[in-house]
């Protein structure tokens, strides 16, 4: 079962929306948002066996929060539909100039899961069965520096982040994403191109297989490093001074070292949303 009611406090070093960026710049005033989202989704995922099936998998209530204060930052992802429900996201801003800062960032550049699917929504459920008898996989979090350089309309960054404090895998992974945002009436649309790297080791945690885990239909698999090519578009249209309407799709393009696991089922998994939320 998909996760359909999910407090999510998700978080990210930028706000795509341009009215935003007034909020990353250092000051010593506390900045804060809070918005609640009701959304429906198409929500399919690389893995093997994983399907929405009912209504409430198509229904998603979430709540995000962003928050800024001397240089922590606290942002939501909810203007990225690829990243919408991968967990938490803070920083530390090193250096800022006029268009590029440097961040210290902890972020999750992939979901975790187990035999109940994505990794804390099935406790409780049936297994699916082509995931059964498999190690659960925790989110990828991981801390690092980030480079992102920006102009009025154009956002960039980098970043390069390991497995410095959990210790599940002990990888590495390097994300980098382009943005435009344009505005058209009162749409605010932003498009964006991005690609996300594995080293070997945090690839294999996510989509090896390993001799215990094998079985007659599941090989055991050791993938080396693979990548994600991604590419997004979403449109925001403020419904009033506190209500805002959302919609969004992501494509993300998964590389061979990826789709030829046993526990992925296709290459190409497109996610697309609509959503109502209401701004604090």
């Amino acid at each position: 079962m998909f996760k359909h009611v999910t407090p999510w406090f998700t978080v990210i070093l930028v706000s795509f929306s341009l009215s935003l960026q007034a909020e990353t710049e250092i000051a010593d005033e506390l900045v804060w948002n809070l918005q609640i989202d009701l959304s429906v989704v198409s929500d399919p995922t690389e893995l093997v066996g994983v399907t929405q099936k009912e209504e409430s998998d198509f229904v998603e209530l979430a709540l995000y929060m962003d928050l800024y204060y001397k240089g922590f930052f606290i942002q939501s992802n909810k203007n990225r539909t690829r990243f919408s429900n991968f967990g938490a996201e803070i920083g530390y801003h090193l250096y800022e100039e006029s268009n590029y800062e440097i961040s210290l960032v902890h972020k999750s550049y992939a979901t975790g899961f187990d035999e109940n699917e994505i990794y804390g929504e099935g406790a409780g459920e049936d297994v699916v069965p082509e995931l059964e008898g498999i190690n659960s996989r925790f989110d990828t979090s991981m801390q690092g520096l980030r480079f992102l350089n920006y102009t009025d309309n154009r956002l960039f960054w980098v970043d390069v982040a390991g497995d410095l404090i959990s210790g599940e895998h002990r990888g590495w992974a390097v994300d980098a994403f382009y943005l435009l945002t344009y505005q058209l009436r009162n749409w605010d649309i932003d498009a964006g191109i991005g690609a996300t790297y594995f080293s070997d080791k945090t690839n294999t945690y996510l989509y090896g297989v390993s001799p215990s885990e094998s079985r007659a239909l599941r090989p055991a698999y050791t993938p080396g490093s693979g990548h994600v090519f991604s590419v997004e578009v979403s449109a925001r249209y403020p419904l009033s001074a506190s209500w805002v309407f959302n919609t969004g799709v992501s494509v993300n393009q998964y590389s061979s070292s990826i789709s030829d696991s046993p526990l992925v089922a296709r290459d190409t998994v497109t996610r697309f949303k609509v959503s109502v939320g209401y701004v604090f």
